[in-house]
């Protein structure tokens, strides 16, 4: 749990702001320690609650299944009460509240939609699985005829 304590806004007047920061070194995917940066501010009807956080995650290329690092990070916002009235979000337990749901959110939204070793990664090869970047297969030598290779002879073009 990324737990960050609202004792401290309990005897504050609404507007105030609270800046925190915390250490994270556990967190699935994430190839290092990384810090959340936030700040609860008081509002009427409970606590508005913004963070920040940006960190190197280890990913899967979408081509050739090698490990590829993802740069993930942005901000996140959530309303919260004490109570649990109405729509909230964040729920304030033992005065504190837990960023964890913002975090997740944070690298949903920021994962890329495609995720590559190299701009130019050549992928798997369809028939036998070998990685194309690392060198041609055998399948290629050896591939079943295509739809256009009579217009080819017909053209009389080699390639």
């Amino acid at each position: 749990m990324l737990g960050v304590s609202t004792a401290a806004m309990d005897r504050q007047p609404v507007g105030a702001d609270q800046a925190f920061s915390l250490q994270v070194s556990d967190w699935p995917l994430a190839l290092g320690p990384f810090s959340v940066q936030g700040t609860l501010s008081k509002a009427d009807d409970g606590l508005q609650v913004a963070i920040e956080a940006h960190w190197q995650a280890e990913g899967t290329c979408d081509r050739c299944l090698g490990r590829v690092e993802v740069a993930v990070g942005g901000r996140s916002q959530a309303l919260t009460t004490d109570l649990g009235q109405g729509e909230t979000w964040l729920q304030v337990i033992d005065q504190e509240v837990d960023l964890t749901p913002l975090v997740e959110e944070i690298e949903i939204l920021s994962w890329p939609a495609k995720v590559l070793c190299a701009e130019g990664c050549l992928g798997l090869c369809p028939s036998c699985g070998k990685n194309l970047n690392e060198g041609r297969c055998q399948c290629a030598e050896t591939a079943p005829p295509g739809p256009f290779d009579q217009l080819r002879d017909l053209l009389g073009k080699d390639d």
